[in-house]
């Protein structure tokens, strides 16, 4: 894991940490796209990529994937942002949370 994927992993556990509620509600949202390959997962279908537009909210299980040349933007539900550099993937994840905390896997 690169330096710049465990500090987005330790900002969004930081984040999410204490969101016992968010179950079935929107973790994330995404706010901008830069390039074509910017693609999301839902839970239920996970690994089956469709295009991402602005405005699609994530909830647990939920991934996102940029591409080579695409990065992406993503207002948290504490209000903070996450920048989504190339070649990307980060899922909410909805096992292996400790007490009180979501887990997020960015890879």
């Amino acid at each position: 894991m690169t330096l710049r994927a465990m500090l987005a992993a330790v900002l969004i556990s930081a984040a999410l940490s204490g969101c016992d509620a968010c179950h079935g509600t929107a973790l994330a949202k995404l706010t901008e796209r830069h390039g074509e390959s910017v693609y999301r997962d839902f839970s239920a279908k996970r690994t089956q990529w469709e295009g991402a537009d602005v405005g699609a909210a994530f909830s647990l299980g939920d991934g996102l994937r940029t591409g080579e040349v695409s990065t992406a933007m993503l207002a948290l539900s504490d209000d903070s942002r996450l920048s989504v550099e190339h070649n990307t993937t980060i899922r909410f994840l909805v096992d292996g949370a400790g007490a009180g905390e979501q887990s997020i896997d960015v890879q």
